[in-house]
């Protein structure tokens, strides 16, 4: 059965996408999560995962992880330099922006269109976000123009956490433009995609799902397989909340008793002591009743909410009917058929079609003598 994948949820945004970028022509670096143990069994280390970025690309599963020092040491040097950078970019806002003045705009425009140092590209999203579209529309258009990985980068980071419908189609447009020009995904381009599926919203995971759909990132399938039911597994075991009730999306208590029960019986009265009282001349009884209850308890020590992710579903179906070249909605949500089809099916030939000779390859066919 196919690993379940755990996704580190970044703290911020901005720390999110700058460290994709500082990260450079690497993804993030991969864990080896456990996995989920059944009750009273000892839980034992899943299988080992995809360990490189072009793992991702040829459909392997892939979990993300920590962040290496070498890379951490570079985010706190971009750091510094977003601070001095920030500054310029608001007060290009207000000398350029915030007037209907066209010629004004088109200067500003223009500054934009210098920033080529990918430290900054977080900050073309973040800082003029609440700008009107010629703005944000000119942004994608350099990141574009650049051609380079970390301009399409931050076009997928774009596509898959920015709010504004219209800024993540205009991103994706421009993202299938550029990907006519590449041999291979950018790791850059994959690791947006993943931290989409690391977030704790719905939205967001959306969005990363439309953006995979969109490129074809078959290596996303396992994602979309966990993302298309809200919960997976039991309630989070530990301290919580209200009473020892764990936190998270089930609900237990720790100390093991029942969240609830039914009972459904008869109760049946019955003498259970009896004393005598007596005086002169007369003598009665004190008797004293008790109840026995006959019938069925039914407890409930455990408790999970399973939501239907309708539009992540279709998009793992559109997706999957694609690389597999048939519909695939027969297998519903059904996790485990998905899982089982996944890896006994789809990857094996992924991984073939990665490893065929070029020219046995259907989407690079040898010319035949004669012919153009």
């Amino acid at each position: 059965m196919l690993t379940r994948l755990h996704l580190l949820r970044p703290a911020a945004p901005a720390l999110a996408m700058a460290l994709v970028l500082a990260a450079g022509a690497a993804a993030p670096a991969l864990a080896q999560p456990k996995a989920p143990a059944a009750s009273g069994q000892p839980s034992t280390p899943t299988p080992a995962l995809a360990q490189k970025p072009e793992d991702v690309r040829k459909g392997l599963p892939v979990a993300l992880g920590t962040v290496t020092a070498e890379q951490e040491k570079r985010f706190w040097a971009i750091s510094r330099a977003r601070e001095t950078a920030e500054r310029d970019f608001n007060r290009i806002r207000m000398q350029h922006f915030q007037t209907g003045r066209k010629e004004l705009r088109r200067v500003g425009i223009a500054k934009l269109r210098d920033v080529t140092d990918s430290a900054l590209f977080p900050l073309l999203l973040s800082v003029f976000a609440a700008e009107q579209r010629d703005v944000r529309e000119a942004i994608l258009d350099h990141l574009a123009d650049l051609k380079t990985e970390d301009g399409d980068a931050t076009l997928a980071w774009a596509a898959v956490h920015d709010k504004d419908e219209w800024f993540r189609e205009q991103a994706i447009i421009r993202l299938k433009a550029r990907q006519k020009t590449w041999t291979d995904v950018p790791s850059g381009v994959t690791s947006s995609v993943l931290a989409g599926f690391g977030s704790s919203e719905d939205a967001t995971i959306r969005f990363a799902g439309n953006t995979a759909v969109n490129l074809k990132l078959y290596g996303v399938i396992p994602l979309l397989i966990q993302a298309q039911l809200g919960q997976l597994g039991a309630a989070p075991q530990g301290g919580g909340v209200n009473a020892g009730v764990s936190s998270g999306s089930g609900l237990r208590f720790d100390d093991g008793s029942a969240i609830s029960w039914i009972l459904i019986g008869r109760q049946i009265a019955y003498v259970s002591d009896l004393t005598p009282v007596t005086a002169a001349g007369a003598v009665a009884f004190d008797p004293q009743l008790s109840v026995v209850t006959e019938g069925v308890v039914i407890r409930v020590i455990d408790a999970v909410v399973l939501a239907y992710r309708v539009e992540i579903h279709n998009q793992l179906v559109a997706l999957a009917s694609d690389a597999a070249g048939k519909p695939m909605d027969k297998l519903g949500y059904d996790v485990p058929a998905w899982e089982k089809w996944y890896t006994t099916e789809l990857q094996p030939q992924l991984a073939a079609k990665a490893t065929a000779p070029a020219a046995t390859n259907p989407a690079t066919p040898t010319p035949t003598p004669g012919k153009p």
